[in-house]
């Protein structure tokens, strides 16, 4: 389930961007499969434009937030990854990576970076470090 792909008629593709301020015209059109995030951001943008992940993923139903968009024919074709909430975890790619062995905190500086984990007995300190 961690990948996925999904093909939309280029009409639905086009009508739901034009329905959320993307402005289609014929040198737009032909940069439509362009809008795709590179990784997991929160949005669905360029310089110009965007429009939250989310609901590209609500609206087209999606498995996930981390998809790339390509034409194809008459076609838009979604490739994507993710299967959940959108926190940034696979479960099934942790559960893979801690039965090669990898230890807890190599699984969760692999999906989370720039994360520090520390002994829940020092958060007051992390917690006064951060108000000053």
């Amino acid at each position: 389930n961690s990948h996925w792909e999904k093909r939309i008629p280029k009409v639905h593709w086009y009508g739901f961007l034009k329905k959320n301020g993307f402005p289609l015209d014929d040198t737009t059109r032909s940069e439509a499969s362009f809008y795709f995030p590179k990784d997991k951001n929160r949005y669905f943008s360029d310089t110009t434009f965007s429009i939250k992940s989310s609901d590209v993923r609500s609206n087209f139903k999606l498995r996930s937030t981390f998809f790339t968009v390509q034409e194809e024919g008459e076609e838009m074709y979604l490739i994507g990854r993710g299967f959940g909430h959108g926190v940034g975890l696979c479960q099934e790619g942790a559960i893979r990576m801690a039965q090669l062995g990898l230890p807890y905190n190599e699984i969760l500086h692999y999906y989370y970076t720039n994360v520090h984990l520390i002994d829940r007995k020092n958060i007051e300190f992390f917690r006064s470090e951060m108000e000053r």
